[in-house]
């Protein structure tokens, strides 16, 4: 079962995935099979960025029974995730972090809040 969210994007993107989000200045799932467990519903979210402060493919979110996580896809510039309680870390490279209801993912100059 996955979990119902809705991401909000800084620059006014909203989408509300029924499986993987990959997203970036040219978001691309090639080379994310690991975070992608083989699936083939993915949503490409591309974040016009002229400064290029975020990669191509920066991160991957997904749904595992009812939880919902992101995972840096070595990006350049890394990934932070801001818990509500305003607890913040920066991603280690292709691996998963729980994301809770509220939180907010920040890349480059650019940010996503999950609901």
């Amino acid at each position: 079962m996955s979990p119902a969210r809705t991401l909000t994007f800084s620059d006014g993107q909203s989408l509300t995935p029924t499986g993987y989000v990959v997203v970036g200045r040219k978001p691309s799932a090639e080379r994310l099979d690991d975070q992608l467990d083989g699936s083939s519903d993915v949503d490409l979210v591309t974040v016009a960025d002229d400064a290029r402060s975020i990669s191509r493919t920066h991160f991957v979110l997904g749904p595992y029974d009812d939880l919902f996580w992101v995972a840096d896809a070595g990006s350049g510039n890394g990934t932070r995730l801001v818990y509500p309680d305003g607890s913040a870390f920066r991603l280690e490279p292709g691996t998963r972090y729980e994301v809770d209801p509220g939180s907010r993912i920040t890349f480059g100059s650019f940010w996503v809040e999950v609901s």
